[in-house]
């Protein structure tokens, strides 16, 4: 995602200011004269910087999803601390291998995964689990963290979706927000790090041996 835009925009904001204080103040100690026609100049620049931002964010819809994941990052670490505070507690092996079925299950049925905005707590509660004994089972029997764990899901979904002949024309970023991640250059390195391919790439290598199976 480049914000080269937002560096051009904010010169052309400055430069615009700028103009405007200078203009402002040798007419207010009558150095110039009062000049309408650089009013309505600045007039026309401030509507100019405000349309190409509105432009660039409507086109550059990633940028207000950084928070989301942010937020996530928080409750993340947040439910990481939780999981240590009851780290002590013992989980027997019959109770973790329940756990583990009931997760796997309510993943395969319900597919909570699809739910950009889920946290730790919101799959224990679904389960029915408290949120700590839930970190323990994922740390322990799948060595891995609560989001390793959903977006390793998320990338089976969206594969299941780059391989379906009836969505070839769907965009990637389309693909992203319906496998349940919030933008599309976290979906492209989650993707890349769990197959070893972006997601363009593996959708190519799949339409080449449809054609070869064809």
């Amino acid at each position: 995602m480049s914000l080269n835009w937002l560096k051009k925009i904010t010169t052309l904001a400055f430069i615009a200011l700028l103009f405007w204080c200078v203009g402002f103040w040798f007419s207010h100690l009558n150095i110039i004269p009062r000049n309408p026609a650089a009013m309505a100049l600045n007039i026309v620049m401030l509507i100019i910087i405000i349309f190409n931002t509105a432009y660039y964010l409507i086109n550059q819809p990633e940028i207000f999803k950084k928070n989301i994941e942010m937020e996530h990052a928080i409750d993340d670490s947040e439910s990481e601390s939780v999981a240590e505070k009851y780290a002590r507690q013992s989980i027997d092996e019959s109770m973790q291998d329940d756990y583990l079925l009931r997760m796997r299950n309510y993943m395969e049925q319900q597919k909570p995964y699809l739910d950009e905005n889920i946290t730790i707590k919101d799959l224990a509660e679904g389960i029915g689990i408290p949120a700590h004994h839930l970190s323990i089972v994922i740390n322990n029997r799948l060595n891995k963290n609560f989001y390793t764990f959903i977006n390793e899901y998320r990338v089976h979904e969206a594969v299941s979706i780059l391989e379906d002949p009836a969505n070839k024309d769907a965009s990637i970023i389309a693909v992203a927000f319906r496998s349940g991640f919030n933008s599309k250059s976290t979906f492209n390195s989650v993707f890349k790090k769990i197959t070893g391919v972006t997601p363009s790439e593996y959708r190519n290598r799949s339409s080449f041996r449809s054609e070869l199976a064809s």
